[in-house]
């Protein structure tokens, strides 16, 4: 091979190699959350109301790859239970929900929330959205 096919051989791979990094948007969601995520912000948009109605909005989640949970709220609070993707056809378009649901040791206190829409921006970041009557919540997520 001489050294100009050898370069332009090169050229051609050199878009393929840089997606070769990190293949994790071809993965699944419910492999994409496993791990430990830090809810960092919460945004409304729309006529909705302060976000104190909502049960999440800080702390800590760890997702593990059997559906359980172990969420610490931003107080170090700690809760365990549940979580769920489902995959589902809203019109034409393909959307992920996300459903969480943990209960504090002592039983006395549960919070659940089902986020409509989850979607990763990047591999350490994704959003998750919560519908109201005239609104949407959006929880950004971060690794």
């Amino acid at each position: 091979m001489s050294r100009r096919s050898t370069s332009l051989y090169f050229l051609f791979l050199l878009p393929f190699l840089s997606f070769s990094c990190s293949k994790d948007f071809l993965k699944p969601y419910e492999d994409r959350i496993v791990g430990t995520w830090t809810l960092i912000d919460v945004n409304r948009q729309g006529f909705v109301y302060n976000s104190n109605s909502l049960p999440f909005t800080s702390g800590s989640f760890q997702f593990f790859p059997s559906g359980q949970l172990e969420y610490t709220n931003g107080q170090g609070m700690k809760f365990t239970g549940t979580w769920s993707i489902e995959k589902r056809v809203i019109g034409d378009e393909w959307t992920q929900s996300l459903t969480v649901a943990v209960f504090d040791g002592t039983g006395q206190q549960a919070l659940a929330e089902y986020y409509d829409d989850i979607r990763f921006t990047s591999t350490d970041r994704f959003t998750a959205n919560v519908r109201r009557s005239f609104g949407t919540y959006v929880s950004i997520f971060r690794r």
